[in-house]
């Protein structure tokens, strides 16, 4: 509850009125008392197309920054939740607890 709550309160998660819904679940961390939510969007990639628009290889994509300095705007220690995720896509990634159903508002 601790977990949901906080990301609720930070716009991370939102309530959905979604069609259809994921499983999830908890993964302990290294932490003491410290859990990774998981939401398992194993059904969705069964209607998803894969391989379509293949990012470069790194090697390729890197090769033209060689030499050049780089700063990034990614927050390392935020992962993917700084990513805002589509308002259309948010209804993909919907799972269900304590009565309520939830989606992510950010990449996972």
């Amino acid at each position: 509850m601790k977990i949901l709550k906080e990301r609720l309160d930070k716009g991370i998660l939102e309530y959905s009125e979604g069609l259809y819904k994921n499983l999830w679940f908890l993964v302990k961390k290294k932490t003491l008392r410290d859990y990774r939510l998981i939401n398992s969007a194993t059904h969705l990639n069964i209607i998803t197309s894969r391989d379509v628009n293949l990012l470069p290889s790194v090697d390729e994509f890197t090769e033209e920054f060689a030499g050049y300095y780089i700063i990034s705007l990614v927050d390392l220690y935020s992962g993917y939740d700084q990513m805002l995720l589509h308002f259309k896509s948010r209804d993909l990634i919907v799972f269900f607890i304590l009565l309520r159903l939830l989606r992510n508002t950010t990449l996972l």
